[in-house]
């Protein structure tokens, strides 16, 4: 649907090519289940590659650092922690919720249908064949949702949250070792 692109109803190639595989964690207490850290951190890679990186200051770094594995997994911390980054500079943070949105969009979309319990499941008369799976049109929704947010950001803003992104990914390994 058109709404859900970025105005212009078509999904960025990048992340049309994106498996929905890659949105399960490889390390952490979720490890071998879909993961929205993991899928985030593959849109931000996806769409910003190419537009050079945000090098994340110590302070960031220190921050990210002291997070625990709930806090890394649910990036509860990182409009703090962005705000304590940028306190004297012109950053618009407000499409940031639009990217924190994406992770109960994640579990809404992605969560419910693993592992094919009742939730989810259809009452009445099926639509579809037996072979139809919901996760891939729930997968597309979501990058469609991604999309919009990831672009909503300005570049710069977008470069320190793949960066934060990719600073709780380093973390969730290292709290996993």
């Amino acid at each position: 649907p058109a709404q859900e692109g970025d105005g212009s109803g078509e999904l960025d190639p990048r992340l049309a090519a994106l498996p929905l595989e890659i949105s399960v964690a490889a390390t952490g207490r979720q490890q071998g289940m879909r993961n929205c850290l993991d899928a985030l951190n593959a849109a931000l890679r996806a769409l910003l590659s190419g537009t050079g990186s945000a090098e994340a200051s110590p302070s960031l770094r220190q921050a990210v650092r002291r997070l625990g594995h709930a806090d890394v997994d649910t990036l509860e911390r990182m409009r703090q922690h962005l705000d304590e980054e940028h306190t004297g500079e012109q950053s618009d943070w407000e499409p940031l919720e639009r990217v924190l949105a994406l992770r109960p969009l994640f579990f809404r979309l992605l969560r419910s249908v693993v592992g094919g319990g009742t939730r989810g499941r259809q009452i009445g008369p099926k639509t579809g064949g037996a072979e139809d799976d919901p996760s891939e049109a729930a997968w597309r929704s979501w990058l469609f949702a991604a999309q919009a947010a990831i672009t909503s950001l300005g570049p710069d803003e977008g470069r320190l949250v793949w960066a934060y992104v990719a600073l709780c990914m380093r973390r969730r390994a290292e709290l996993s070792d």
